[in-house]
């Protein structure tokens, strides 16, 4: 990769960080809250602590075993392919054919559709609209784990 991707990288790993920690912290709370609302539950129905202290102990441990199941499913989908992507900083190029041009008029922008097995299509700028036809060869890049697109040549 080179410095200007593995500095999108890098912001889109911090980025997606603070809202797993953020989400984590959400959670967390969760399962606190969770497992008090349980333990007052029993406590106003039986009217006895050993009985609320069982209930909280046995709330606070699924609620904890949900939590880590979440979380390391949420890891995995989210921050994991970014921390490969910034460890092993390689990209993939991958060779597309143009199979449709198109102009947005309501956005004022132009776009190819292509045959890659990541990427529908992209948006190029006018210059390019016009000097590729259909059925052109152009190059895409992209992030080897996240698939995060970088851009076209």
């Amino acid at each position: 990769m080179e410095e200007d991707e593995v500095a999108f990288i890098t912001k889109l790993h911090a980025k997606e960080s603070r809202g797993f920690m953020f989400g984590l912290n959400l959670m967390l709370a969760a399962v606190v809250l969770i497992s008090f609302i349980v333990a007052m539950v029993y406590y106003i129905r039986f009217e006895r602590t050993d009985i609320m202290l069982k209930a909280f102990l046995y709330a606070l441990c699924i609620s904890i075993m949900f939590f880590v199941i979440v979380s390391l499913l949420s890891y995995k989908r989210a921050l994991l392919n970014v921390r490969k992507d910034l460890n092993e900083k390689t990209k993939i190029i991958e060779s597309c054919l143009i199979t449709e041009k198109k102009f947005m008029p309501l956005n004022n922008t132009f776009h190819f559709y292509i045959n890659s097995t990541f990427k529908y299509s992209i948006e190029v700028d006018v210059v390019d609209f016009r000097r590729f036809e259909v059925n052109d060869e152009i190059n895409i890049e992209y992030s080897t784990y996240s698939r995060e697109y970088f851009g076209y040549f």
